[in-house]
């Protein structure tokens, strides 16, 4: 890399390295699981079997996003997709135009 460091922002010095921030999402759960410090939280992926029996048998993927709110407290939001979708998704990004 090279350039100038970059300054950290007034939200940053406000609540460093997200001040004791920890995952609110299903992970604990999950067969498989990831996690990913962001600038506004921390980002899990985490898959486990899906409970639904009226469907094929497939994996649930939930997307979990934990962060500081504009008052300090801790917020948690979730998506969550099938396997399939995910993987669809996948193969599109791979393919799109953006990788040039």
């Amino acid at each position: 890399m090279s350039g100038k460091p970059s300054q950290r922002s007034q939200e940053e010095n406000e609540y460093p390295a997200h001040s004791g921030l920890s995952c609110q999402g299903p992970c604990a759960k999950a067969e498989w699981r990831a996690h990913l410090d962001i600038p506004g939280g921390l980002l899990c992926v985490s898959a486990a079997w899906s409970r639904n029996s009226h469907v094929d048998r497939h994996r649930d993927i939930i997307f979990g996003l934990t962060y500081m709110d504009d008052r300090g407290k801790p917020q948690y939001s979730e998506m969550g997709y099938c396997d399939s979708e995910v993987r669809w998704l996948m193969e599109t990004l791979w393919h799109a135009p953006i990788w040039d």
